[in-house]
């Protein structure tokens, strides 16, 4: 009986394109990461969570990757976005 597991020269003889696989990524950013560029710039910096997120996205979107960011103040959101993540 066969193994349901791929093995390496199954992959070989399969074209390139039918083995890519796209990973999706998530950013999860907590609590009082929204005031980067507000609070304190000269002790921060000037660069937004937008401003972040942003330049997250280009490199994703260079790597072919998917990407997800997520703020929240509230550590019990963090958790079920996690736990969404895991379901998706």
């Amino acid at each position: 009986m066969r193994s349901k597991v791929m093995e390496r020269s199954d992959v070989m003889r399969r074209p390139r394109s039918a083995i890519m696989i796209t990973m999706k990524l998530l950013v999860l950013h907590g609590v009082n990461l929204n005031m980067f560029g507000q609070r304190d710039p000269a002790h921060y910096g000037s660069a937004t969570l937008a401003d972040i997120d942003a330049a997250l996205q280009r490199l994703a979107g260079e790597l072919g990757a998917e990407l997800e960011c997520f703020q929240t103040n509230h550590e019990g959101a963090l958790c079920e976005r996690i736990h969404q993540a895991h379901r998706d």
